[in-house]
């Protein structure tokens, strides 16, 4: 089931964060009833109420409540009721002004496709959480989760990991552990040569492959699956450094040559070039230009 974010009147309006503790289904009625829409997504739970089982409905968010509103009607509910949004202290410029906090549009978006994968209560975390421990930026292709879009927290040295949502500087959330088949990569971390790991070991299963190739005349099934993962899983990957992208795009060809797709293959090196051309190097990026484009050439020159 998608999100239906059509049905929120976005324009000239803010999603604001108020924090409520208890929160019930029944906390919203004075925002809803003051013209705001508000986001509560429930779950429902049977519970025993003297005796007899009951099915209840609880938020999925606890003691958060988002609302829809215009700075007008956060002010007007302020003045008659003394509720406000969760305000957020800003010390950088040296005044310590404070301000409501607000989640943009796009990351509100975001994180309702999060909240949807969950069949129960939604995990919080701290940005801090994720600034010390983030990874590769990264999409879910499957599951319940799918569509969100976050950064990798470093349980990723496991199968998959955990992907974790910004929704304003003062607040996130993260979905449970994602497999690494689920994973796709948008962007390489900057803190990290997990990539370039990455990379020498799918060299490794090229190698072997080619061999299988040359021995018996194809690639197994387990080999080709291997192939398909990793072109999947890195198809839209870009912010690559100048070395990065040529290993990739060689990756690229000779794993397309491998399942016989040569105008994919010539495609992949036909983009690097490409992409080469119009960029504007350096005297250093130049060099290193070159070396790459060796690289490259060695690849290629081993399916001629």
């Amino acid at each position: 089931m998608g999100i239906e974010c059509g049905m929120y009147a976005e324009e000239g309006r803010e999603w604001y964060v108020y924090r409520i503790p208890y929160l019930t289904v029944g906390s919203s009625d004075r925002f809803v009833n003051a013209g705001m829409q508000v986001y509560l997504p429930t779950y429902t739970r049977t519970v025993s109420v003297g005796g007899r089982k009951t099915v209840v409905q609880k938020p999925k968010i606890l003691d958060y409540l988002f609302v829809l509103a215009t700075s007008e009607q956060v002010g007007s509910m302020a003045e008659l009721y003394n509720v406000r949004p969760v305000c957020l202290r800003n010390t950088s410029d040296g005044y310590g002004y404070s301000h409501w906090m607000t989640v943009p549009t796009a990351q509100m978006h975001r994180f309702m496709l999060l909240v949807q994968g969950y069949e129960e209560t939604v995990q919080f975390c701290m940005p801090e959480y994720a600034l010390l421990e983030k990874g590769d930026t990264v999409r879910v292709t499957e599951g319940p989760f799918r569509g969100v879009e976050g950064i990798l927290l470093s349980s990723q040295g496991r199968s998959g990991g955990q992907v974790y949502v910004e929704l304003s500087e003062g607040m996130g959330a993260k979905t449970i552990s994602i497999p690494d088949r689920s994973l796709q990569v948008l962007s390489v971390s900057r803190d990290s040569n997990r990539f370039c790991r990455n990379l020498q070991a799918f060299e490794k299963v090229l190698e072997k492959a080619l061999q299988t190739k040359r021995e018996e005349g194809s690639i197994t099934g387990e080999q080709c699956e291997q192939l398909e993962a990793f072109l999947f899983r890195y198809s839209e990957l870009h912010n690559l450094t100048y070395v990065s992208q040529a290993k990739m795009a060689a990756c690229r060809y000779a794993a397309n040559m491998l399942l016989q797709r040569t105008k994919t293959a010539d495609a992949c090196i036909a983009r690097y070039e490409s992409d080469r051309n119009e960029s504007k190097y350096s005297r250093r990026a130049s060099r290193r230009s070159t070396s790459a484009g060796k690289y490259i050439d060695s690849w290629v020159t081993r399916f001629a």
